[in-house]
């Protein structure tokens, strides 16, 4: 299972001495797989929507074929 942004930004940060310079470093880490993550979740749903449009398209035009 892939970490979420908040996992990993949880887990950097625990042992991780303040300094700013590399918590903004991390932070920016976190961002950048958070915009992954959601990218590759709408992009699921995208494909997810469209094979459950198609599917029921067929569906329909199946069921007006015999009634």
């Amino acid at each position: 299972m892939k970490k979420t942004a908040v996992e990993y930004l949880f887990e950097e940060l625990w042992d991780t001495p303040k300094n700013k310079f590399i918590w903004a470093h991390i932070l920016d880490k976190a961002k950048n797989i958070e915009e992954y993550n959601l990218l590759r979740y709408g992009a699921k749903c995208f494909i997810h929507g469209m094979l459950f449009g198609l599917s029921s398209a067929i569906l329909g035009m199946l069921i007006s074929k015999f009634i």
